[in-house]
């Protein structure tokens, strides 16, 4: 991503950048470099400020979004995240607001706050992704829906959302090999 970068900055590319950017601020959340993420993603979001390219600006608050619940920053995360869902619904990009909306859920879970918007929301992203039948995805959201049950002491449900977690990790494990 790093070398792609610097072939772009060479350019007068500004989609370009805005892309390069983008792909190495998510090198470095895979890598779990959270802050380091989050840095690119300000550079992609002014990059793609100035490329035009809203789909990729959402994208950019999305990511400082989930880098600051990471780094357990939940009131900065809902506010990019909030932001990039609204960006994502203008602009009709489905899938960048169910993440957006995990990250909400999230951060609302760890702050424990609004819980019942929480629940409505890990429930329509739950349901979202069991039809798109993204196993990562639904993995995820049955993770953030055991921590809910558990914050509410519903440790029947925060099992049975363990389980499912696990469930469409190994499926994912089974393609992934």
């Amino acid at each position: 991503a790093l070398q792609a970068l610097q072939i772009v900055e060479k350019r007068n590319d500004p989609r370009g950048l805005c892309l390069a950017l983008s792909d190495v601020a998510l090198a470095e959340d895979h890598a779990g470099h959270f802050s380091e993420a989050e840095k690119w993603r300000y550079r992609q979001i002014d990059a793609c400020v100035r490329a035009g390219d809203p789909v990729f600006i959402a994208n950019g608050k999305y990511g400082v979004g989930k880098m600051a619940a990471a780094q357990g920053r939940h009131a900065a995360a809902l506010k990019w995240a909030r932001e990039a869902l609204t960006e994502f619904k203008a602009v009709g990009f489905e899938v960048g607001a169910y993440s957006a909306r995990l990250v909400i859920a999230e951060s609302l879970v760890a702050s424990n706050r609004q819980l019942d918007q929480a629940q409505a929301m890990l429930v329509d992203t739950l349901r979202y992704y069991r039809e798109q039948k993204s196993d990562l995805a639904i993995a995820e959201t049955e993770r953030l829906l055991a921590r809910l049950a558990e914050k509410r002491g519903d440790i029947s449900a925060a099992l049975s959302h363990t389980r499912q977690a696990m469930a469409a990790s190994e499926a994912l494990e089974v393609v992934s090999r």
